[in-house]
Order: structure tokens, then sequence, then C-alpha cells
């Protein structure tokens, strides 16, 4: 169950997806914030029309690219924000249901242009004080201060680095959630979880980032590591530990459905097997996430024989822990 197996998500995602509407006042925070920017350098350009000023041309210039920076990262996490898969792409396997997560999804892109925009803000900032300084007073403390706006600016430029490397990670791997009849697999960027049904111990709460990447947190009891980077094999404990493992829902499902779904899984292991050992599992798990809300997908597991189950409490708890 917890072999890594090629993925099959290069073709292009069949399933239905909309990103964020941005509302009205994100669209007057993106253009606003690069009208600052402008506004700044065409008024200090006024006081001083000769650029002799402490910050030439370079500090303006880069000014108004980490504005614009800025006002990119406003509407990109708004969309990002608002992603949701509408309609999800499963697929019957030899081994259970594949769940295909939409590649598109891309919470990364907004945080890298914003870094990106302040490490060219800081480090041009320090280049444009260090050259416009003049006289040993004046250029120790300019100096003090160049030194200190490049190192925020080298920062800046290794977080985002960071996120683009963990980005492409995420491209490659976004998040297909494998359902088998022992129990599931989610491979998202570097991090893989793997973990029985029987071994889940129970729901711990859900979050949710800025940029809209949905967390669902479980507790498990197992004697094999189930939350694992990819680099490494999973660690063998020699007793049974309790661990946390997150899955990312959102580039996958509905969250509310494939919460209830997998709610239901782990809850009732046997009705689990049951499921994805049918011959029609595909279009059986395909039902349950296309029902509109988590009590309906409930309800759509119950037609398929999941048992007595409180969705009341397993709905409400999910809402109340975003």
């Amino acid at each position: 169950m917890c072999d890594d197996r090629a993925q099959d998500n290069v073709h292009n995602y069949s399933g239905t997806s909309v990103s964020g509407k941005p509302e009205w006042y994100v669209w007057f925070l993106a253009i606003l914030w690069p009208f600052l920017g402008v506004g700044f350098v065409w008024l200090d350009w006024s006081v001083d029309r000769s650029f002799s000023s402490t910050i030439p041309f370079i500090g303006h210039a880069s000014l108004v690219f980490a504005s614009a920076c800025v006002g990119a990262y406003t509407l990109l996490a708004a969309r990002s924000a608002g992603h949701q898969v509408i309609f999800p792409e499963v697929k019957q396997k030899p081994y259970g249901v594949l769940v295909v997560a939409d590649s598109r999804f891309d919470p990364f892109i907004a945080s890298i242009i914003l870094r990106m925009g302040c490490a060219v803000a800081s480090l041009g900032l320090a280049t444009a004080l260090t050259l416009g300084s003049s006289g040993s007073d004046r250029r120790s403390v300019t100096l003090a201060f160049s030194v200190a706006f490049f190192a925020v600016g080298i920062i800046f430029l290794v977080q985002a680095v960071r996120l683009w490397i963990l980005r492409h990670a995420c491209q490659q791997y976004p998040g297909d959630i494998e359902l088998s009849p022992e129990g599931i697999r989610q491979r998202y960027g570097n991090c893989i979880v793997c973990v029985s049904w029987r071994n889940i111990e129970g729901w711990r709460g859900a979050s949710e980032t800025s940029l809209g990447e949905f967390r669902d947190l479980w507790d498990a009891l197992s004697g094999r590591e189930v939350y694992y980077s990819a680099s490494h094999e999973p660690q063998v404990f020699s007793s049974i530990h309790r661990q946390r493992f997150k899955l990312i829902l959102n580039p996958v499902s509905d969250v509310y459905a494939i919460h209830a779904l997998l709610d239901a899984a782990q809850e009732n292991p046997d009705w689990a097997r049951e499921l994805f050992r049918s011959h029609d599992r595909a279009e059986r798990v395909l039902n349950i996430l296309t029902a509109s809300g988590c009590e309906d997908a409930l309800y759509e597991a119950h037609s398929w024989g999941v048992g007595e189950y409180d969705s009341e409490d397993g709905c409400n708890g999910l809402r109340e822990g975003v």
C-alpha cells in the first residue's frame, strides 16, 4: 500500500475546478499598491530631478517593482484561496480508487512573487544607499543601513527559492489520494501519508491557510511512521506510537465531501474494505464526492451500507475546526 507508484497525473486534468473570484476591494488593493509605488517615485523625483537624492534610479526601480509584486500577490492570493474542485476525477485502479488532484492549484506562486518583490526592494535600497552616500560620517551610517537591507534581501531571496523548489515538487506530486481496502495514501510534494484505516484513531481538527491550502488533521496509532518525507523510508518503531498526520484535501475534491468519506471509512474499516474492492468502486466514490455538502456525502455513504454514523457531529466538527 505504501509503495511509491508512478504518478499518472501528467495528463490534462479531466475534473472541473474553479479559482477564486476576487472581490472589488481585492482589485482595488491590487491596483493601489503599484499606484503608490509609482507615486512615491514621482514625488521623490519631483523634489530632486537630478537623481542626486539618497535614493537614485536603482532604488526607484526596485520600489516600483516591489509595489507591483505586492499588487500581484493580493490578486493571486485571492484566486488561490478560493480554489474549489466542483467535479473530481476518480479513477478505478487494481489496488482501489485514485482521486486525482488538480495540479493547477498553486498556493505558492503568490508567496514567491511577494518575497521576490521584498528581496528586490531590500537589495535595491541597499545598493542605492551605498551609491548615494558621500562623506566619511555619512558613509558609516549608510553602510550600516545598507548591510541591514542587504541581509534582509538575502533572507527573502532564500525564502523565495525554497518556496519555488517546494512548488516544483507539489506540481509533480499535487496530492493524488489513493484509497484502498487497506488504507489511504497521499503524496503532496515531498511529504507522504500512508496509513491503514484500522490505525487511524480519529479526527483532530482542520486548518486553512490564507492561500487556500486546506489541511485535515488526524491521529493514528501505528508501529510504523505514517507521515514522512519522500527522501527516506518510513521509520519502524519498536512499539505503537501515537502520530499526527495531515491530508491536503482541496486540490482533490470538495473538502467536506471527501472528509465525510474518510471519516466514514476510518469509523467502519470493514465497509471501507468492501467499498474499495467492489467492481463499481470508482462510481460509488464519485457519487459520494459529488454530493452537495458533508451531510449529503454521509447520506450517500449510508446508502452503500456504512451503518450508523453521527453525521451532525462529524460535519459540524469539521466546520468549527476551520
